[in-house]
């Protein structure tokens, strides 16, 4: 697929074909989606995201922790974004109020209450890192199809792609490291976290 300024590869949907079902409906490229069946359940959203890997050791900036998540896609590209946990929060229940009976096995780990009275331990925070690890994958799982949420008869699979594409910066990056990967062999670009906080702060 050839990425053009623009374009959202990810929102791009899925082929398909032209055909006439019962009442006369007609479906596919320029006809009508049956009024009963949402739009984002009828056709399915591509995505390309494949894996996601935090490193082990989170990074401190300006008092800050963020943790460093080097994304895979199809085309063997690799980007590096950098979130804090209140970034995954946010996920967190964005999901659970966009999707409804959506439970997955992996539990999302806990805040660290009172952390500027009490510092969280070397346990506490690695068992956070791999809560948050293990969490991330299994959302990744569910979107690519390799499994499905318990209880998920109203589920939207697509809802889901969209918020994983955004946090992890999809769009922003894989074009770039598309193209890099074609020209030298190797992933994208990694970005500076001074670049990152800079984005975050408006001065970038």
């Amino acid at each position: 697929m050839i990425l053009r300024p623009g374009i959202r590869p990810a929102l791009v949907a899925a082929h398909v074909s032209r055909r006439r079902g019962r009442g006369g409906v007609t479906t596919g490229r320029g006809g009508a989606v049956p009024p009963s069946v949402p739009p984002s359940k009828s056709i399915a959203l591509l995505f390309h995201i494949q894996t996601a890997t935090i490193f082990p050791e989170a990074i401190i900036h300006d008092s800050t922790m963020y943790y460093q998540i080097t994304v895979g896609a199809i085309g063997n590209c690799f980007w590096e974004v950098y979130c804090r946990y209140s970034d995954f929060l946010s996920l967190h229940e964005k999901i659970t109020y966009l999707i409804t009976s959506f439970e997955i096995q992996a539990k999302f780990p806990p805040r660290h209450w009172f952390s500027f009275l009490f510092p969280p331990t070397d346990e506490e925070k690695s068992f956070r890192h791999k809560g948050l690890e293990i969490w991330l994958s299994e959302l990744i799982s569910i979107a690519t199809g390799s499994c499905r949420p318990r209880e998920a008869s109203t589920f939207d699979v697509n809802q889901l792609k969209d918020c994983l594409t955004e946090f992890l910066e999809f769009n922003e990056n894989f074009a770039n490291a598309l193209k890099s990967t074609e020209e030298e062999g190797s992933g994208g670009t990694i970005p500076s976290i001074e670049k990152v906080v800079a984005k975050e702060e408006g001065t970038a």
